[in-house]
């Protein structure tokens, strides 16, 4: 579910002075680094290929991939590993599984082949109830041990939260090596540190239904966004319309007039995750979320539409 589409893009920033942008394919999607020390690129490429031996769905010898063969014996885990699985849980809890990265199953069921097109395969055939992640039993992770137990019948999905962590451990690195000013795009996961060429950093929101056109312009320093949104992935069954995002409580695609949420946060694995979470949850279950949540979330901008016209709406966060 790594997506090639970027949901936010860069602007502002030009190509004088000493900024170098770098731009690779990792996670399954285009990343790219801007910072005037050329450096910076290279400590964040390695950064991401060290995380996707971890964390890639897709390659049999993969940390998760060993983990989801586990099946109900006590597994010993990375640091890694630990940290997106303790947070993803916090996440799930928080949101009231609205994210929830043990559904995994429920989540393969709903392949998507194309824009515009149905699922591959429906979960709920000749009337059966659909799979909900709510009935799943929860992981059991003993944090002092570094061992998480994978119960029978979960396969857990890290694709809405690890490509965030993985921004977040990348800047991480490149600041220890002394580099003060760089973003990092990872298909539209961001964060930033010090400024750019012309001061903070300036991340444009783009219009998800109309192309090339700029929603909002947010200005950052030391901070991160992501974004979650089905204005690429959408379909159509008779005359209802439907996200190819999953809503976990229901086992069943998201059925609502968001085209897109965008997360603000220190945190860019937090936002990457909240913005699944809140698409999900759609309307006014936003502030809710956002007044009662302990999670480092600044507040998110939500872009909604009613037949053809777009509606941006800006929601504070607790921190705000």
């Amino acid at each position: 579910m790594f997506s090639l589409v970027l949901a936010l893009c860069v602007t502002g920033i030009t190509a004088c002075e000493r900024v170098r942008e770098d731009t690779f394919v990792a996670f399954g999607t285009f990343l790219e680094v801007r910072s005037a020390d050329h450096s910076a690129a290279a400590i964040v490429r390695r950064e991401f290929a060290r995380l996707q031996e971890i964390f890639d769905p897709y390659a049999p010898d993969s940390e998760l991939s060993r983990l989801n063969r586990s099946a109900g014996v006590p597994a010993n885990v990375s640091e890694d590993m630990l940290a997106v699985l303790v947070l993803a849980e916090r996440v799930r809890e928080e949101t009231r599984g609205a994210f929830d990265a043990r559904a995994g199953r429920l989540y393969a069921l709903w392949k998507n082949p194309g824009p515009g097109t149905a699922p591959a395969y429906d979960p709920s055939p000749a009337g059966a109830p659909p799979m909900r992640a709510d009935a799943l039993p929860p992981l059991e992770i003993d944090i002092k041990r570094r061992r998480v137990i994978v119960p029978k019948g979960v396969r857990i999905d890290l694709s809405g939260i690890a490509k965030g962590y993985a921004v977040d451990r990348a800047l991480a690195r490149v600041r220890e090596a002394g580099i003060k000013n760089v973003l990092i795009n990872a298909g539209g996961e961001i964060k930033c540190a010090g400024t750019g060429p012309r001061g903070a950093w300036r991340i444009g929101v783009r219009d998800p239904v109309r192309a090339g056109e700029i929603l909002r312009t947010l200005v950052l320093s030391d901070e991160a966004v992501a974004t979650s949104g089905d204005y690429a992935q959408r379909y159509r069954d008779g005359e209802r319309e439907y996200s190819h995002l999953i809503d976990p409580r229901s086992g069943e695609p998201v059925h609502n007039s968001l085209r897109s949420v965008t997360v603000l946060s220190e945190s860019c694995a937090v936002a990457d995750s909240v913005a699944t979470a809140l698409f999900v949850l759609g309307g006014d279950e936003i502030d809710r979320f956002l007044s009662r949540t302990s999670l480092p979330v600044k507040g998110c901008l939500t872009v909604s539409q009613k037949e053809n016209e777009t509606f941006l709406q800006e929601h504070k966060g607790a921190e705000e």
